[in-house]
């Protein structure tokens, strides 16, 4: 079963709804470490069965949210989770979206996330987001001892547009 066959069109929504979701609760590693699942609703309707097209699993629920309110129902037990299971090797995997977000906060790190995803995540920009650049900041914890910080600017237009060079994960 995939996601397309359970919201077959925009229509089954109420209105103001967006067009990410996560699947709650989150799937568990063969290591038991929790782990985030989210899609592109809007995606996953244009091309029924392709990869946009997420399978579900058994107790997936699918959760989408509205344009413009918090997600801290959601996505708050889950950081939470996220936080219990990190450690000195493998720190909180958390991002984080600020500025004009229609929903800026924290999120959780998805495999394989992108720029694109994250900005899905935080429900777009605003009108007032400034659509050229944007400066994504990666933390990374060096041999579990210090912590190196870069900074990286993005051509948020073409990151929006799925141009691969400008999706680093982040």
């Amino acid at each position: 079963m995939r996601l397309s066959d359970v919201v077959r069109s925009v229509d089954d929504l109420k209105p103001n709804a967006g067009h990410s979701l996560f699947a709650d609760p989150p799937r568990t590693a063969p290591d038991r470490r929790i782990v985030v699942l989210s899609a592109d609703l809007a995606a996953a309707l244009r091309a029924p069965g392709s990869a946009a097209d997420t399978a579900l699993m058994a107790r997936d629920r699918i959760m989408v949210f509205d344009l413009q309110s918090s997600r801290d129902r959601v996505v708050q037990p889950l950081l939470d989770e996220l936080k219990l299971q990190s450690n000195m090797q493998r720190p909180n995997e958390v991002v984080r979206i600020e500025g004009h977000a229609k929903v800026p906060g924290e999120y959780p790190l998805e495999t394989g996330m992108t720029v694109r995803d994250l900005v899905r995540a935080g429900g777009s920009l605003t009108d007032a987001a400034y659509g050229g650049r944007a400066e994504l900041t990666r933390y990374n914890v060096v041999a579990g001892e210090t912590r190196k910080t870069d900074v990286v600017n993005i051509d948020l237009a073409a990151a929006l547009r799925g141009d691969p060079h400008e999706q680093s994960a982040p």
